[in-house]
């Protein structure tokens, strides 16, 4: 289907999108991936390199259909090499500092935006916005769920490439989605509004704080509360026939090829070859993976005796990582709670009594050793 702006199909459009996104000043700021990449090699992309981002391989992954719908880009971005075998920034346009300056430019220029499907998927609504000007990037606002992982919270931040059309947006008397009104607001009265909510509830907090024992019941509560805003994201991870491989082999990895922490390893039963990789961030995974294939045998690393091999999760895998992480996360807040009213206490203090009687040679009582030998 042919759009009306200049003969560009929506597959031309949805490529040009998503290439541009990653170029692009949003992006940029954020991706340690593209920021490496563009330090080498004067800043130039091999389609081969392009194709190993999920996003644009799952649109197309014929290269000349690719940097076909660049040539009529409107933007002019990005230039082609004389082959026609690479993409780059153009030189002519420099990524902007990350100052405080720009980072206040930016947020006036982003706005929220609530009354979202949760199904819809980011390339849905970033269509939709594009119908009130240039979108530069779009944040969902995830929750973490105990058995789907990371969810959409149907509310979001988009970032106009322009303030006076983020202004119009805001300015328009009524914006349906779907048939439904969405809310609007700038991103600076919304923070506001937040702010001035938890301002009201904070003599509420403190009030049941001090009515529960120590302060347990209000600390469990908002330890949970700081887990379910955590946005989650995975990498599977098979080929662990070393039953040593834990997680601080796999964070030195991550650490020496400079991809963001993560948060936990762990296989999906004991010993077994299989586990996952979790992060904390929604693009952690994606951009760790873009990461590892650089490396010369792809995302395939030698860790101690294994071979062992990263790629994106599955669905199902994605949900049975986050079930085993729930299952460690709930234990672990047990054990918390038992050593909050004292039970650890009163084991280390009998160890410690133990102890101090105990001969290291036959691991009996001195007392009882001294009665054997009379």
């Amino acid at each position: 289907m042919v759009s009306a702006d200049g003969g560009i199909n929506d597959l031309e459009k949805k490529l040009i999108r998503q290439v541009e996104f990653y170029f692009g000043d949003f992006n940029l700021h954020r991706d340690k991936f593209m920021q490496n990449e563009m330090k080498s090699n004067d800043g130039w992309f091999s389609m081969e390199t392009m194709l190993k981002f999920q996003r644009l391989a799952s649109i197309c992954s014929e290269p000349g259909t690719i940097l076909a719908a660049l040539k009529k880009s409107k933007r002019k971005l990005l230039e082609i090499d004389l082959e026609g075998q690479k993409i780059r920034r153009k030189p002519s346009k420099p990524v902007p500092e990350n100052s405080a300056n720009y980072r206040r430019q930016l947020d006036q220029r982003t706005v929220y935006v609530k009354g979202f499907p949760q199904t819809d998927t980011i390339e849905q609504i970033t269509e939709f916005l594009e119908d009130y000007g240039e979108i530069d990037g779009v944040q969902l606002r995830r929750f973490n769920n105990k058995h789907m992982g990371s969810v959409f919270k149907g509310s979001l931040y988009a970032t106009f490439n322009k303030l006076e059309e983020a202004e119009k947006f805001l300015q328009a008397p009524m914006v349906y989605y779907k048939d439904k009104e969405v809310e609007k607001m700038s991103k600076a009265d919304f923070l506001k509004e937040k702010e001035k909510e938890n301002a009201e509830m904070r003599p509420q907090r403190r009030k049941k704080s001090q009515e529960s024992k120590d302060g347990v019941q209000t600390e469990e509560k908002e330890e949970e509360k700081a887990e379910q805003e955590e946005v989650y994201s995975f990498i599977h991870v098979s080929n662990l026939t070393d039953e040593t491989i834990n997680h601080i082999d796999v964070k030195d990895l991550f650490q020496e090829i400079g991809a963001p922490s993560v948060k936990f390893f762990s296989r999906y039963e004991k010993d077994g070859p299989t586990g996952y990789a979790l992060f904390t961030t929604e693009n952690a995974a994606e951009e760790t993976l873009k990461l590892l294939t650089m490396n010369k045998n792809g995302c395939i690393v030698p860790i101690k005796s294994s071979e062992v091999k990263f790629e994106a999760i599955s669905e199902e895998d994605q949900a049975k990582a986050m079930e085993c992480y729930s299952e460690f996360r709930n234990k672990n807040n047990r054990d918390k709670k038992f050593r909050k009213f004292g039970g650890g206490k009163r084991r280390r203090g009998n160890q410690r009594q133990h102890t101090k009687y105990r001969d290291e040679s036959n691991g009996e009582p001195k007392a009882k050793q001294v009665k054997a030998e009379e």
